[in-house]
């Protein structure tokens, strides 16, 4: 038995599995399994840079119903005029969607999705009929209000777009609150035939928060999923992103910016399944490291044996800000046919010291000297998100985060 089964996580966990009234089969055989696993340990692969004993030392109990706060809305993201999925300290406060019963999607997966199962309620469907072309965002937000004690949420959400349809979601964590609540969020995404999904992440969440994604898309034939992902947020936090290109002509672009600062751990790892051929990838991670912030970056691209005329490109560039940081970054190839193009590169650096001492020498204070150096090295990211009040939102965290009152 791991040390996790017996820790203060796994213990309220457990309490509050029996307290459930609506415990299914499905529900007691994934929590069965959870509990034989346990959580991951730094002996994994996959979770070799990433300890979670932070994580095992709280207690968490379930989302109980309440009347949000006053000041909800005032924490959302501006203009997000389309439709709203709100989640206020892990509830679903709007719309009312007709949920179906939460199931073993992705069965064989990991601790935190086998947690998903036997916690979650229902799936929240998000869906856009066959040639429908969705002219405002939809916007998927998830709010912690609450100081009481730590809650998990286990959100579901089911993305599916139909054939020729066309889409944004702007997915949006925050939390102001000093408690260290988890969300564990699941995201199943399909995107049909000739479709398009371009998916906006931006997570802020409260510094004391740990916050848990696990995103599958799929991607048919002439279709495309564009992710642009922005990990601001969380004492801890992990996203696990799989893209499976399915149908020939399919195409997923990944671009992303992971900036941990004081003492955040910020974790990304995505893979990339090229099973058909002629298919194409792009991918472009950016990460930034201050005081004794961590980040740590796995990516990696997949070509099946038939997935021939395969085109994938990957980059994870990264910048030191501080002595006491730490930057991991690790891109893999995995491919096992013959004609295909792939290229991927991995740097870690530091601010170029010429440019630093050039503003400088203007005059230019050596805090705002440092935020416009990173603002130049994070802006290509940031500039590619395609709805204009997430990108000035974007924008404007990261100058926070630089502490500076540069304005750019």
């Amino acid at each position: 038995m791991s040390a996790a089964l017996t820790s203060p996580a796994l213990k309220s966990w457990q309490g509050a599995f029996d307290a459930q009234a609506d415990i299914t089969a499905v529900k007691r055989k994934a929590f069965a399994e959870f509990l034989e696993r346990g959580l991951p340990t730094t002996k994994l692969d996959a979770w070799k840079y990433t300890d979670l004993r932070r994580l095992t030392m709280r207690q968490f109990r379930l989302p109980a119903a309440i009347d949000p706060p006053a000041n909800v809305d005032a924490l959302l993201l501006p203009n997000m005029t389309g439709q709203r999925f709100i989640f206020v300290d892990g509830i679903l406060q709007s719309p009312v969607v007709t949920s179906h019963p939460a199931d073993p999607i992705r069965w064989n997966s990991d601790a935190f999705n086998l947690l998903n199962v036997a916690f979650s309620s229902a799936i929240t469907p998000i869906t856009v009929a066959d040639n429908q072309i969705v002219e405002q965002p939809i916007y998927l937000a998830f709010v912690w209000t609450q100081n009481t004690t730590a809650v998990m949420s286990n959100p579901r959400i089911d993305v599916r777009l139909g054939r020729n349809s066309k889409a944004t979601l702007v997915e949006h964590h925050i939390g102001v609150n000093n408690e260290a609540n988890l969300t564990n969020a699941v995201l199943d995404i399909h995107v049909n035939d000739q479709a398009s999904l371009e998916h906006i992440r931006v997570q802020e969440d409260g510094a004391s928060n740990f916050n848990v994604g696990s995103l599958r898309a799929t991607v048919a034939s002439a279709a495309s999923y564009l992710s642009h992902q922005y990990v601001l947020g969380a004492g801890l936090a992990r996203t696990d992103i799989h893209v499976a290109l399915t149908g020939p002509d399919a195409l997923t672009e990944l671009h992303g910016l992971v900036f941990a600062a004081q003492t955040q751990h910020l974790d990304v790892r995505t893979v990339i399944d090229h099973q058909v051929p002629n298919t194409r990838s792009v991918e472009d991670y950016r990460g930034i490291a201050d005081h004794r912030g961590r980040v740590v970056f796995n990516g990696k691209v997949i070509v099946s044996k038939d997935a021939q005329k395969t085109d994938a490109r990957q980059s994870s560039r990264n910048l030191l800000l501080s002595p006491q940081a730490e930057i991991d970054t690790r891109p893999e190839l995995e491919i096992y046919a013959n004609d295909v193009k792939c290229a991927h590169g991995a740097t870690v650096g530091q601010l170029d010291a010429s440019a630093l001492f050039y503003l400088r020498s203007r005059g230019i204070a050596r805090e705002e000297a440092k935020a416009l150096l990173t603002h130049a090295f994070a802006a290509e990211v940031i500039e590619r998100i395609p709805v204009p009040a997430v990108r000035d939102h974007v924008l404007s965290q990261l100058m926070t985060r630089m502490r500076t009152g540069v304005t750019l």
